[in-house]
C-alpha cells in the first residue's frame, strides 16, 4: 500500500479495446484497485459476457504475463449515476466513430467537476464532444476536455487479454474547459511511460494524424505489415499523402514541416515494421474502420479551405469500397 498513489476521485476507462486495457493496466500498477478507484466501462453486450469483478490478462513486451481483476461497469446500467458518482476522470479509448454516441450515454451521469480525456485514433470527435459539452445541460458546462495521443501499441489476444507490442510516446493537453485535477494528472504522468504535457496538443494530434493517414489505409489496402511500406514503390504516394496533410493543417492554423513529417513516417514504419495497423486489422476482420476520422478528417477540413486532396480522397474511396464489399457478404 505504501507505493499506491492517493488520488482525488475515481478514474473510469471507457472502452475495453487493446489501448483501453493497456492504459488500465498501467494505471492499476499505481493505485489500489481493491478500493474500486479504477473502473472499466464496457458495452452492454460485453458486460453480459463478463463479470462485475472481471479478470484481465496482460503480457508485457518481455513476455511476462500477469492476471489481475478490475471492476466492470455496464454503460447501459440503470444505476449509472450511482456507479459514476465518484468518477473525476473518464479516459475515452473507444473507436473514433463511437466517441460521441458513447459519451452521450454518460454525460448526464457524470459529476459536475469531472474531466474527460479522449485517447483514440484520428480527429474530429473532439469537436463533437466540445459541442456536446456546450449544448448540454449546465451540469456539463464545467467538465474539462483533454486530448491525448499515443504511439504505444497492444494487441488483444482475447476479450479481456492483451499483449503489449510496442513502446511509444504519449502526449496530452487541455483543449477546453477547466484543467484536470492535479492529483489525477500526476498519476497519469507517473503511470504512462514517455508521457509529456503539451501546450499545443492540436499540433501534436495533426502530426499523429498525418502518420496515420500515410500508414493505415495503405496497409489495409495492401494487407501488409507496416514495414512493407518502406519499399520504394510506396514512397511517392506516401509523400503525396503527407504533402496534402501539411497543406490542410496549415489552413487549419497548424504548421507541420513536410520534411520532418516524412522522416517521422519513415521512422514509425521502421520501428513498427512487424506490426499490423489498426485499420489493417479492421479490414482483415471485416469491421468498420476509422477512415472517416483519419484521411476523411483531412478531406473535411480541406473542403472548407478549397484544397485539392485527391490522394487522400482516393484512399478513403478504396477503404469505403472494401467495407462495402464485406458488408454485402454479411
Amino acid at each position: 500500500m505504501a507505493n499506491m498513489q492517493v488520488i482525488n476521485g475515481q478514474i473510469a476507462i471507457l472502452g475495453a479495446g487493446a489501448i483501453g486495457q493497456l492504459i488500465h493496466q498501467q494505471l492499476a500498477t499505481q493505485i489500489n484497485t481493491q478500493q474500486a478507484a479504477l473502473k472499466l466501462i464496457v458495452s452492454h453486450e460485453r458486460f453480459e459476457q463478463a463479470s462485475i469483478n472481471q479478470q484481465l490478462s496482460f503480457t508485457s513486451l518481455d513476455g511476462n504475463s500477469t492476471n489481475y481483476h478490475c471492476q466492470l461497469i455496464d454503460i447501459a446500467s440503470n444505476t449509472l449515476t450511482q456507479e459514476l458518482a465518484q468518477v473525476k476522470l473518464v479516459i475515452v479509448c473507444v473507436k473514433a466513430y463511437q466517441v460521441a454516441s458513447a459519451l452521450k450515454q454518460l454525460l448526464a451521469h457524470l459529476p459536475i467537476d469531472s474531466h474527460i480525456m479522449l485517447l483514440h485514433n484520428g480527429m474530429g470527435p473532439h469537436l463533437e464532444v466540445q459541442n456536446l459539452l456546450n449544448s448540454s445541460s449546465t451540469q456539463t458546462a464545467n467538465i474539462g476536455l483533454t486530448l491525448a495521443t499515443t504511439s504505444q501499441a497492444a494487441l488483444k489476444t482475447d476479450a479481456f487479454a492483451i499483449k503489449q507490442t510496442g513502446n511509444g510516446a504519449t502526449s496530452l493537453g487541455l483543449f477546453a474547459g477547466p484543467q484536470m485535477d492535479n492529483s489525477l494528472l500526476a498519476l497519469i504522468s507517473k503511470a504512462i511511460p514517455n508521457l509529456t504535457i503539451s501546450d499545443d496538443i492540436v499540433t501534436a494530434l495533426w502530426a499523429k494524424l498525418t502518420i496515420n493517414c500515410a500508414i493505415n489505409p495503405l496497409t489495409a489496402i495492401e494487407q501488409c505489415q507496416n514495414g512493407q511500406l518502406a519499399a520504394e514503390q510506396y514512397q511517392s504516394q506516401i509523400a503525396a499523402i503527407i504533402d496534402e496533410c501539411v497543406q490542410v493543417a496549415k489552413a487549419d492554423g497548424v504548421t507541420l514541416d513536410a520534411q520532418q513529417m516524412t522522416h517521422n513516417v519513415a521512422k514509425v514504419i521502421e520501428l513498427t515494421a512487424a506490426n499490423y495497423s489498426s485499420m489493417h486489422q479492421d479490414v482483415a476482420h471485416q469491421r468498420k474502420t476509422e477512415i472517416d476520422q483519419i484521411n476523411g478528417y483531412v478531406l473535411m477540413r480541406a473542403r472548407s479551405a478549397d484544397i485539392n486532396t485527391q490522394v487522400n480522397q482516393a484512399l478513403v474511396e478504396q477503404i469505403h469500397q472494401l467495407q462495402a464489399s464485406y458488408d454485402a457478404l454479411n
